[in-house]
Parts: structure tokens; C-alpha cells; sequence
């Protein structure tokens, strides 16, 4: 099957409202980045379906504009917000069509297993948002799988390895890739604070 023709997703300066509500300069740029480096893809791979894909987008991009809007602290991390955003979209679209329920809970559920309680909602959300741009292609895939349902006992013909052995190096990989996305965090939010107070003085 060719590949489908990449979207034209052009540059704004200003803000501009459509069926969804306004969306901002920076968002709909930062939307036209994620979809071209991960969100056409994504959207292919779950949906099979590019137009629905980029409506989805530029509807995670209003809803993004709207919360900022409201919420102008809210969202330190524009783009792993705007893309969890965009892939929770996709998600609901898949369980419509599909008719399933478990789909997000699955989603929500995937990474924080063994996770203590001391990162609110919001802050996991990027998380797992962080952890699913770092992935490399297998760990992504078999993060995918997960979502829709598969156990890794089901993924043993597809990916050609014994259920444990997915498991285990699933597991370690997304273990590492969230201690290196906390480790940055943290030295981010220090960097912030030091900012903070030599402003004070």
C-alpha cells in the first residue's frame, strides 16, 4: 500500500477561532509539529484514518488554547500536554467505532502500575505522555497492544518472544525512561526555583 500524502499543516501568527473554538498561534504551530513528527502516524495506526486524525488535532489544540486560557499555570509542558491530549481524543474516536470500553482505562492504566499516589492527575498525565515520545518503535508498539487490550501472553506470535520475556523488557524499559523523565523534571523545577529567587533579589 503507497504511503498517504503527507498533510500540509502551515504556520500562524494569530489566533483564529473555528468549529472547535479559538485556538492559539503557539498551540496550532506546536499541533502541526507533534502531528507531522508523531501524530499522522498515530492516528494512522490506531484509526486508519488521516482526516479524522488532524480534526482530532486541531480539536486537542482548542481544547488546549481553552484550559491555558483558563489556566494560565496550569500547563508547563506544551507539547506533551497537547499530545496527551490529542491521543486521549484518538483513543474515544477508537472506542466509538470499536465499541469498547476499556480502551482508556487501559491507556490510564498502563504505566502507572506499581506507581505510588504522589503525582497528581495532571503531572502522570505528562508523564505517560513523555514516556510514549521517548519509546522506541518496539516498546511503543507493544505499549499500543497494551491499550487495546492484549495481554502479553497474546503478543507472543506477533512480536516472535515468550510473554515474560516481553514483559520484562517492556517493564525495564519504561522503568528507565521514567526515572530519567523524573530526574530531568526535578532539575528543571530547581533551575525554576533558583530563577525564582534571584529574581526576589
Amino acid at each position: 500500500m503507497a504511503d498517504a500524502p503527507k498533510t500540509v499543516w502551515p504556520l500562524i501568527k494569530s489566533a483564529y477561532i473555528d468549529e472547535f473554538g479559538q485556538i492559539e498561534p503557539d498551540v496550532h504551530n506546536a499541533a502541526g509539529e507533534l502531528w507531522h513528527k508523531h501524530g499522522e502516524s498515530y492516528a494512522l495506526s490506531m484509526l486508519q484514518d488521516s482526516a479524522a486524525g488532524r480534526t482530532l488535532m486541531l480539536k486537542a489544540a482548542a481544547k488546549v488554547s481553552r484550559k491555558r486560557a483558563e489556566q494560565p499555570d496550569h500547563i508547563n509542558y506544551l507539547k506533551a500536554y497537547l499530545f496527551t491530549t490529542f491521543k486521549r481524543l484518538v483513543l474515544e474516536e477508537l472506542q466509538k467505532r470499536n465499541g469498547h470500553r476499556e480502551h482508556e482505562d487501559a491507556r490510564r492504566a498502563e504505566l502507572s502500575q506499581g506507581e505510588h499516589s504522589v503525582v497528581e492527575d495532571v503531572d502522570r498525565k505528562i508523564l505517560i505522555e513523555q514516556l510514549c515520545l521517548r519509546m522506541d518503535a518496539w516498546t511503543r508498539k507493544v505499549f499500543e497492544l497494551r491499550a487495546l487490550g492484549y495481554t502479553f501472553e497474546k503478543m507472543e506470535r506477533e512480536l516472535s518472544l515468550k510473554a515474560n520475556a516481553i514483559r520484562a523488557k517492556y517493564c525495564q524499559e519504561v522503568h528507565r525512561l521514567k526515572k530519567e523523565i523524573e530526574s530531568e523534571t526535578r532539575e528543571a523545577e530547581e533551575r525554576t526555583s533558583e530563577a525564582k529567587e534571584s529574581v526576589k533579589f
